[in-house]
């Protein structure tokens, strides 16, 4: 029964056969068109013109100098500010005055102009001494610091108010 479907197929084998074989032919002969790699590759054009510079990538690494931990948050290393760099500050203090038992508000404030960076206060002598609040003026004169205290009234003492101020 082979043979017989051999003998009914042999024209059919035939073309499949040379079919296959003329593919391998073909491909073996011109496979890379008669181009040689070194030919293509010699065959490019002119550079082109740069293109613009592209965005500034985020600094990393290491701070130095008066940083310290890491870019992109350093932080000021330890003692890397000194009074030396606070050019044009200056203390304004209140005379102060003995509040008694009552109350007293006690104001130091800086020059016109000028600005008020910090403030507080300090007592005579701290003992039963009270503080309500000790603070920028900033709704009706922001170059003033208040302090608002009250001293026992058998003892003699003197409430003052300080401020920091940045010269304009």
């Amino acid at each position: 029964m082979t043979s017989n479907w051999i003998r009914s197929n042999v024209l059919g084998l035939i073309a499949i056969f040379i079919a296959l074989s003329g593919t391998a032919v073909a491909a073996q002969a011109g496979g890379d068109h008669g181009l040689k790699a070194k030919t293509a590759k010699a065959k490019k054009g002119p550079r082109g013109p740069a293109g613009p510079p592209g965005p500034p990538g985020p600094a990393t690494g290491a701070a130095g100098g008066a940083l310290t931990g890491n870019y992109p948050n350093p932080g000021l290393a330890g003692n890397s500010v000194g009074s030396g760099n606070l050019k044009g500050t200056y203390a304004a203090v209140s005379p102060g005055t003995d509040p008694g038992s009552t109350f007293t508000l006690q104001t130091a404030s800086c020059n016109p102009g000028d600005r008020v960076l910090g403030g507080g206060y300090s007592w005579d002598e701290e003992n039963g001494t009270f503080v309500e609040f000790s603070t920028p003026d900033t709704l009706v004169n922001p170059n003033k610091w208040v302090v608002k205290g009250q001293s026992p009234s058998s003892t003699t003492n003197t409430l003052r108010a300080w401020a920091l101020c940045l010269t304009a």
